[in-house]
C-alpha cells in the first residue's frame, strides 16, 4: 500500500478516535456565547385556530347570500380572521350570465342571512356560456366581537343564470391580538 495513503487513513482513524474520547469524557467545552442582538419588531398576533370546510353550497341568486360552504370559527376579543374562499361558478345556458358581485362575508354563527357583513368586493364577474371558472377571494376580517362566527364566500347576481356551479372550499385562520 502507498505510504501516503496509509498515513492519511491512520490520521483519519486517530482523529475520529480523538473526537470520540472528547465526547465520551465531556472534555468538549460549549461554544462561546456572543452578546445579545437588538430585539425584533413586534409581529402580529398568535395563531389560535385554522378551520377548513368543503362542499357544494348554493347557486348565486339575486339576493346576497353565502354561495359556498362556510367555516365556523371562535374569535377571541380583538382577534383577526384571515379567510380564503373558493367556489367553482358557471352557466349551462347559451347566453352569458348577468353580472355577479362577490365578497368574503361573515355573520354571527346561526344568524339570519340578513345579518351578513361583506368585506372586499369583486364586481361585475362574467363567465362564458357553458363554462365554469373558479372564483377565489381572500380577506382579513378585523374588529369582530368575541364569539362564534360563520365566514365564507357570498355573492349576488342580477339574474338566475349562474346555474352550473360546483364545489367550494373555505379556510379560516384565526389570530389573537
Amino acid at each position: 500500500m502507498n505510504k501516503r495513503l496509509m498515513s492519511s487513513r491512520i490520521g483519519a482513524v486517530a482523529a475520529v478516535a480523538a473526537v470520540a474520547v472528547l465526547v465520551v469524557t465531556g472534555a468538549c467545552a460549549p461554544a462561546p456565547v456572543g452578546s445579545a442582538g437588538s430585539a425584533d419588531p413586534q409581529g402580529g398576533g398568535r395563531l389560535v385556530d385554522v378551520v377548513t370546510n368543503s362542499g357544494y353550497g348554493l347557486n348565486p341568486g339575486t339576493n346576497l347570500d353565502v354561495i359556498g360552504v362556510h367555516a365556523t370559527v371562535d374569535v377571541p376579543a380583538g382577534g383577526t380572521v384571515l379567510v380564503n374562499a373558493t367556489k367553482v361558478i358557471g352557466t349551462l345556458g347559451l347566453d352569458v350570465p348577468a353580472a355577479l358581485d362577490a365578497w368574503v362575508c361573515h355573520r354571527p354563527a346561526g344568524s339570519a342571512r340578513t345579518s351578513l357583513v361583506t368585506v372586499g368586493p369583486a364586481h361585475n364577474i362574467q363567465a362564458w356560456s357553458r363554462a365554469r371558472t373558479p372564483l377565489t377571494l381572500a380577506a382579513a376580517i378585523e374588529g369582530l366581537p368575541a364569539g362564534s362566527h360563520e365566514v365564507g364566500l357570498c355573492a349576488q347576481a342580477t339574474s338566475l343564470r349562474w346555474n352550473d356551479n360546483h364545489r367550494s372550499s373555505v379556510t379560516a385562520t384565526v389570530f389573537a391580538p
